[in-house]
């Protein structure tokens, strides 16, 4: 099996993987997709992941979505090793758990005064 397909099972990204052995990203990629037996006893001591991004605590969800703004979809599914459809589906749910509500009272717009708070 492939370095990229081992990768893939264990929830690894190859940028994560090259901090686990210590080398660059380029390094690895020079590597090619052969696995060495050194690459394949470290691969080894890696637990396979399971966890996909419907599976997390809503809280843990909750802080991605807020990220979002600041940091690309894709590039947080490279680092998770997620695929973005799966953070997509995943935050749909979360959606529908977590619906907006709109204040009771409405909101209260005498304290603003061309966009600034009085």
């Amino acid at each position: 099996m492939g370095l990229s397909k081992e990768l893939e099972m264990r929830g690894l990204t190859k940028l994560e993987f090259s901090d686990i052995l210590g080398v660059s990203r380029q390094t690895l990629h020079r590597m090619g997709d052969e696995v060495s037996e050194e690459v394949a006893k470290i691969l080894a001591g890696i637990p396979r992941s399971t966890v996909k991004p419907w599976d997390l605590p809503d809280d843990e969800l909750k802080e991605i979505i807020r990220n979002l703004a600041a940091i690309p979809k894709h590039e947080v599914c490279e680092v998770r090793g997620w695929q973005v459809w799966e953070l997509s589906r995943a935050i749909d749910r979360w959606v529908e758990r977590n619906p907006y509500k709109k204040p009771e009272n409405g909101y209260d717009l005498s304290r603003y005064v061309k966009g600034e708070v009085v």
